[in-house]
C-alpha cells in the first residue's frame, strides 16, 4: 500500500496501527473465506485517518478492478483534510475505499458537532468553488444515509480512549450482530474503561494485546 500522508495520521508505524492491521490479518480472511452470498463484505474504518486501515481490509482480497472486488471499507474521519488525503490514496492503490465526514448526530457533543459543522461548510465551499469551470471534481460528503446503519461485518477504530469511549453507541449502532471491532489508540491504564464501555453492546470484549503501552480491544457485536 502506498500512502501520501500528509497530515493525516496512519502510517502504519505506530503500535496502535500495528495492533489494528494484525486484527485485519486475522478477521478480514475468514470473512472473505466464509463469504457465499452476493453482498461485499463492509469493513468500517472509523476515524480512518490516511486511510491505512481500510485500504490494509480491501488489500487482503483477491486482486480485482474495484468494483469486483468481494469487500469495500468506508472510512469516516471528521477531519476534512484526511478524508481527502485517504480518497487519493484509495485512488492511488486502486483499492475500494470510499471516505466520508461523519453524519450529523443528536447524540453529538457541543464541540464535536462544531467541528462537523465546520468541515461540511468547508466541504461545500470548496466544492462550489471547483465546479465554477464545470469540470467533474470529488469531494468530501458526509456518509450516506444507506452507510450509516448496522451494515458493517467488522470495524476498526484507532482514535483515542475518550473518544472511544464517546462513539461506543453510534460504533455500536453500525456493527451488524456478529460483527467484529478492534479498537485501539487506547492506553493500557485505559483499557478497563474502554472495554467497560462496549459491553453493553459487544460480547467478549477483552484487551487483545498489548505493545509500548498501547493495547488493543477486541469484541464482537451482541445479537
Amino acid at each position: 500500500i502506498e500512502l501520501a500522508g500528509g497530515i493525516a495520521f496512519g502510517t502504519g508505524e505506530h503500535p496502535t496501527t500495528r495492533h489494528c492491521l494484525r486484527w485485519i490479518s486475522n478477521v478480514i480472511p475468514p470473512l472473505l473465506d466464509s463469504e457465499k452470498k452476493e453482498e461485499k463484505i463492509n469493513f468500517l474504518d472509523y476515524g480512518a485517518g490516511s486511510g491505512v486501515l481500510g485500504l490494509a481490509a480491501c488489500s487482503l482480497a483477491s486482486s480485482s478492478p474495484p468494483t469486483e472486488s468481494p469487500i469495500r471499507a468506508i472510512g469516516v474521519e471528521i477531519d476534512l483534510d484526511a478524508v481527502n488525503i485517504a480518497n487519493e490514496n484509495a485512488a492511488a492503490n486502486n483499492l475500494p475505499m470510499y471516505n466520508y465526514l461523519p453524519r450529523p448526530s443528536d447524540d453529538d457533543d457541543p464541540e464535536t458537532a462544531s467541528l462537523l459543522m465546520k468541515a461540511l461548510n468547508r466541504a461545500q465551499i470548496n466544492a462550489e468553488s471547483k465546479n465554477k469551470d464545470n469540470s467533474e471534481v470529488k469531494f468530501a460528503q458526509a456518509l450516506p444515509v444507506e452507510l450509516n446503519g448496522p451494515v458493517y461485518d467488522a470495524c476498526a477504530a484507532n482514535i483515542l480512549a475518550g473518544p472511544l469511549i464517546g462513539l461506543r453507541k453510534t460504533i455500536a449502532s453500525m456493527v451488524k450482530p456478529g460483527g467484529k471491532i478492534g479498537l485501539s489508540g487506547i492506553l493500557a491504564d485505559q483499557a478497563n474503561n474502554v472495554v467497560d464501555a462496549y459491553r453493553e453492546y459487544f460480547d467478549d470484549v477483552k484487551v487483545d494485546g498489548e505493545e509500548e503501552g498501547w493495547v488493543l480491544v477486541t469484541g464482537t457485536r451482541k445479537q
